[in-house]
């Protein structure tokens, strides 16, 4: 009887999963994105929008103020219409208009884990000549904390365990688990060295702003992006919008490397049963010059939302999609697509990471 190889079934999860897509770079960094300040405000107590709650409230206020007066009295000492309607729309932003402190919380000693695991696909076409890499990486990622008080939080950031599986078009395969391989492929090597070891000691304040940061061992990407998040300094509502500077380092085509200004843009979408939902997305700031840097800048571009716990103050989990095509990289014939996405989730008792299985191409 023939046997099926759990080992390289499908994961379906990822396919069947919605892609979200963003303009090209170069609109993106003219336009800025401004729709992103756009979209219907709600009430997360009530489910009605902000707006019927506002006209809701006006109506009310309008017959409270009219109520029990005489048609001579009220003429006396009405308001005009218009300063009316303006403290009628004051007093009804006073009462629909609720923020959110959002805030990081630990204790001493405090450990977090999370399990993150990033899937990529990387299709390239160079004068008809096609070719396809995939790659899938399930990691423990944790956080001690070594200090916290009122102002600040003291942590150790590492990786426990990974499992990667990647693969080249006209190459074997290449795969490694940390919790059950002995041999370590060479192209997972500097990652193997730095399992279970400090890649960097973190001081921030309670926003996520970093204040002190000490790197241990050599950096190691597996896609999780930045290590914390910046919160608001200032309690927020739904819809408000804060941003981070960050930056991306490119080459050039004569050689010499450059520094792209980007910013983290994120805006408080919604909130229920205390879990506050964030979308967060990269906005290029510096003009991208040709389609070669634009093609190394796909990666480091992020689309997607996190949920952060108000009352526990942490991260409890985050999703990101990059759906990215370059046309023009390295010559007129040539193009590229990036399909990644990424997802990260607190747990409270890890697993040993499995097996993980190889994927089917991501749907474009």
């Amino acid at each position: 009887m023939a046997t099926t190889d759990t080992r390289n079934a499908p994961d379906t999860r990822f396919d069947t999963c919605p892609q979200v897509s963003r303009p090209r770079l170069g609109r993106a960094a003219c336009r800025m994105r401004a729709d992103l300040s756009a979209g219907p405000e709600t009430s997360a107590t009530l489910g009605m929008s902000i707006p019927m709650i506002r006209s809701l409230v006006t109506a009310i206020l309008g017959c409270v103020l009219n109520f029990g007066m005489s048609p001579s009295l009220h003429a006396q000492t009405r308001p005009s219409d218009a300063s009316l309607l303006k403290e009628q729309e004051q007093a009804a932003d006073r009462l629909t208009q609720h923020t959110y402190p959002l805030r990081y919380k630990f204790r001493p000693g405090e450990v977090l884990r999370y399990e993150v695991v990033h899937q990529v696909q990387v299709k390239t076409t160079i004068d008809e000549q096609t070719q396809v890499n995939r790659s899938r990486s399930k990691s423990i990622k944790c956080w001690r904390i070594t200090g916290a008080d009122a102002q600040s939080v003291s942590f150790e950031h590492l990786i426990e365990s990974v499992d990667m599986w990647s693969e080249s078009q006209g190459k074997d395969p290449v795969q490694y688990n940390s919790q059950t391989d002995s041999k370590v492929p060479v192209e997972y090597e500097g990652v193997a060295d730095v399992l279970g070891k400090p890649l960097v000691h973190v001081q921030m304040d309670l926003a996520g702003r970093v204040l002190k940061r000490e790197d241990q061992a050599v950096k190691v990407d597996l896609g999780a992006g930045d290590i914390t998040v910046p919160l608001p300094p200032q309690p927020v509502a739904i819809g408000s919008e804060w941003s981070a500077p960050s930056s991306v380092r490119v080459r050039l085509s004569d050689g010499q490397f450059k520094t792209m200004q980007t910013r983290q843009l994120y805006r408080l979408q919604k909130v229920a049963s205390g879990i506050a939902t964030i979308s967060v997305q990269t906005q290029v700031l510096t003009p991208v010059p040709d389609a070669r840097v634009e093609s190394q800048i796909v990666q480091k571009l992020t689309n997607g939302e996190l949920k952060f716990d108000i009352d526990a103050g942490r991260v409890v989990g985050r999703q990101l999609d990059w759906d990215e095509s370059v046309v023009g990289f390295s010559g007129a014939a040539s193009n590229m697509v990036y399909l990644a996405r990424l997802t990260e989730n607190l747990v409270i008792n890890p697993k040993v990471a499995g097996n993980p299985s190889k994927p089917n191409p991501i749907r474009p």
